[in-house]
């Protein structure tokens, strides 16, 4: 989504430049923020996939149909500030704790870091399932590996968002996390202690550090 302002060419160059100052200095205020932006100048680094994208050959990337997915608490995408602003989360190293966006999670297990962390979780498309997890880079101690879960819901591999709908949803048994290097190179299929639970609509994996996860 896109704001544009056309205007009209004034008579005089004077009239003009009067005009387009007053814009600057009172047109960005109003207004409300949509709760989802692909504006180029605004969310440059969000993943955006199109229906019918593949990582993995043989299975599209699940892409948000639910109108209602940002309505979620935890889910906006707010275009007026850096996509990866999150709110932090401290936990204790000794005590561990779970950090939620939405219908995504990540627990941190008590002895997987030393002292007390700020963690944040934000999304990192508008239109595909991916989130940044924070601090990054962030690696874990050896044997306390951080679960992360990862949410279908409201995609075409969502039967009970889909059926009602007429919609024919595609099975989600063999979805995959996958990690971003976010360098341009591929993304890398992470597999550690893989889940897949219908009931809660989740792919959940082990990961030892942190950065950009995507489901597909």
């Amino acid at each position: 989504m896109k704001w544009n302002q056309h205007f009209k060419s004034k008579p005089t160059g004077v009239l003009a430049s009067l005009f387009a100052f007053a814009f600057l200095i009172f047109g960005c205020s109003s207004g409300e923020s949509p709760t989802a932006s692909l504006d180029q100048e605004i969310s440059s680094d969000l993943w955006s996939p199109q229906p019918g994208d593949q990582v993995q050959p043989g299975r599209p990337i699940p892409v948000i149909i639910d109108e209602n997915y940002w309505d979620q608490p935890g889910m906006t995408i707010n275009p007026r500030r850096p996509v990866n602003v999150a709110t932090p989360v401290p936990i204790d190293g000794d005590e561990g704790g779970i950090v939620r966006s939405g219908n995504h999670s990540y627990v941190i297990p008590a002895g997987a870091i030393d002292g007390t962390i700020n963690f944040t979780m934000s999304a990192a498309s508008a239109v595909g399932i991916a989130v940044d997890c924070g601090p990054s880079p962030l690696y874990f101690a050896d044997g306390h590996p951080v679960r992360l879960s990862l949410s279908y819901a409201g995609t075409q591999y969502d039967t009970d968002f889909c059926i009602p709908r007429g919609i024919i949803p595609l099975d989600p048994s063999a979805l995959q996390i996958w990690y971003d290097p976010q360098d341009g190179s591929p993304l890398i299929l992470q597999e550690s202690n893989r889940t897949f639970d219908a009931d809660t609509k989740t792919i959940s994996i082990d990961v030892d550090h942190f950065s950009r996860y995507i489901l597909a």
